[in-house]
């Protein structure tokens, strides 16, 4: 997502950030591994843009976050921090922090944990459509229009395994009665599905078709302004219980 905002010459902003120290006083392990997930995308963002700067303060906070959750053991911060005060390792660096969070997402499923790994991918969520919502808001452009409709897919997951969790846990309770107003939303738009021509290649010798498919997003610009002001009110509520 960050990437798409780049691409289309948005200028960065910090105010669209979470305050790193908001995060430092959640109590629950729930709520730290959602903010992880927040953190993790305003990381994204700020690596894209280069802000080296403040790039060691999230780390700082995702760290300490990290230690407490008991998953530190894949952030290689030394290494992730050396990465951030150089521009010319801007590249090396997105790719250790997207591959940290991977492998720590991997290890929470695997070991019985999957409701922290499914905060944490949700926290992703939010922040990435919260990101390119506030863009929208100031700049609607009908590609972001596209890319915020498309992200009905994702939702689409997530809504019914947070509503399964919610049954047992106050946390999700409380993140499933939030999500379901956009969840709402999001269930007007329509995506249909357009096929292209198919491609045809050799590699390794072997005949290799890969078939062409489009989405487009049947949004109206009443759900487009909904979905910019739910996504906002949303964000801020969650991490803010």
């Amino acid at each position: 997502m960050a990437a798409v905002l780049k691409s289309l010459n948005q200028p960065f902003n910090k105010k669209y950030l979470i305050d790193p120290d908001i995060t430092l006083n959640y109590d629950l392990n729930t709520k730290k591994a959602f903010a992880l997930g927040i953190l993790s995308a305003d990381l994204g963002y700020l690596n894209v843009y280069e802000k080296t700067n403040l790039i060691v303060e999230y780390l700082s906070a995702i760290k300490k976050l990290s230690d407490e959750l008991r998953v530190s053991q894949f952030f290689d911060f030394q290494t992730l921090k050396r990465l951030a005060t150089s521009n010319e390792n801007i590249d090396s660096l997105q790719f250790l922090s997207v591959q940290s969070f991977r492998d720590m997402d991997e290890y929470l499923r695997s070991s019985g944990k999957s409701n922290l790994s499914l905060l944490a991918v949700t926290g992703v969520y939010i922040e990435s459509l919260y990101l390119l919502s506030q863009v929208a808001e100031s700049t609607p452009t009908e590609d972001l229009k596209q890319r915020i409709g498309e992200q009905k897919f994702l939702l689409d997951l997530l809504y019914p395994v947070i509503k399964i969790y919610s049954l047992d846990d106050k946390y999700f309770s409380q993140l499933y009665n939030q999500l379901t107003e956009i969840y709402s939303i999001y269930q007007k738009i329509e995506i249909k599905y357009e096929q292209g021509e198919n491609k045809t290649e050799i590699i390794d010798g072997r005949v290799v078709v890969t078939q062409n498919e489009r989405s487009i997003v049947i949004i109206t610009d009443e759900q487009f302004k909904q979905i910019i002001y739910s996504t906002k009110k949303i964000r801020n509520n969650l991490i803010n219980l």
